[in-house]
């Protein structure tokens, strides 16, 4: 149970923070999914 509480604190922590840097829960998933593919849709995204 200590190790569930844990990580339920480190993933609000982690939203929290990527809501700071203006990132959606949904990015967020798909990054920890796939980060490859993530950077290169964000990169794209920033050129057009």
């Amino acid at each position: 149970m200590e190790n569930t509480l844990t990580l339920d604190r480190e993933w609000i922590e982690l939203m929290k923070e990527a809501r700071d840097h203006g990132f959606t829960k949904e990015e967020v998933i798909n990054f920890l999914k796939n980060p490859e593919i993530f950077f290169k849709e964000k990169t794209l995204l920033k050129q057009n």
